[in-house]
């Protein structure tokens, strides 16, 4: 007797968790087991509710890749070049450098506004304004021709143009990266469009490097 009393309260601490052990069984299968069975079967539950959740993934994501393509043809740039002033008359070559800023929006189709200056190491100097318009006949190749209207100073250069206004017009093709810079090549004339007694003109071949104005900043 003295040995049933010895084990009782061992017996029922047995007793307590295995009770414990069949409730929880028991709250499984009246939880659990309905979820799983309905969703077992119910596949097109599972697959409607995937189907969501990637439409809304696209959803989101739509929206910004339009708006990473559509900064590509707005882009400003900042452009830099250096070539040979009178390239092909040879009267007074020269090295040529300038600087240009080339906005991205169009003032109507594909024509665009641009300004810039440019000097020679004889001491020439040109700064004018003007127009010109971007081609993509492939995704990273460009064309670009241009046309603008300015003044221009001989300094201690020989090359004399005959009149203080020249117009410059110009064709440049490059290449533009994934990060929308450009190298490219042009090659320019300058002229007084016969507004002085003479009218000589001038031909430049420049390498250009453009940079994203946005990138700047």
């Amino acid at each position: 007797m003295e040995g049933t009393v010895a084990y009782l309260p061992y017996s029922r601490t047995l007793v307590r968790k295995q009770d414990e052990r069949d409730l929880i069984s028991f709250s499984k299968r009246k939880t659990i087991m309905p979820l799983y069975l309905f969703l077992k079967g119910n596949l097109n539950v599972k697959k409607f509710a995937i189907l969501a959740v990637l439409g809304g993934l696209l959803a989101f994501s739509a929206p910004a890749k339009a708006q990473d393509g559509a900064v590509s043809a707005d882009t400003s740039y900042l452009s830099l070049g250096a070539g040979i002033w009178d390239v092909t008359q040879d009267d007074d070559m020269a090295t040529d450098f300038r600087v240009e800023y080339r906005h991205g929006d169009s003032l109507f189709w594909k024509i665009k506004p641009w300004a810039g200056v440019e000097g020679t190491t004889d001491g020439s100097i040109w700064g004018g304004v003007g127009v010109l318009a971007d081609f993509k006949p492939a995704d990273n190749i460009y064309i670009t021709p241009s046309f603008g209207a300015g003044l221009y100073s001989q300094g201690g250069s020989d090359k004399d143009l005959d009149h203080v206004i020249e117009f410059r017009s110009q064709l440049e093709a490059g290449y533009e990266f994934m990060n929308q810079q450009r190298v490219g090549v042009a090659f320019g004339h300058i002229s007084n469009a016969n507004l002085g007694d003479d009218n000589p003109g001038t031909e430049i071949l420049n390498v250009y490097y453009h940079v994203p104005v946005g990138s700047l900043f």
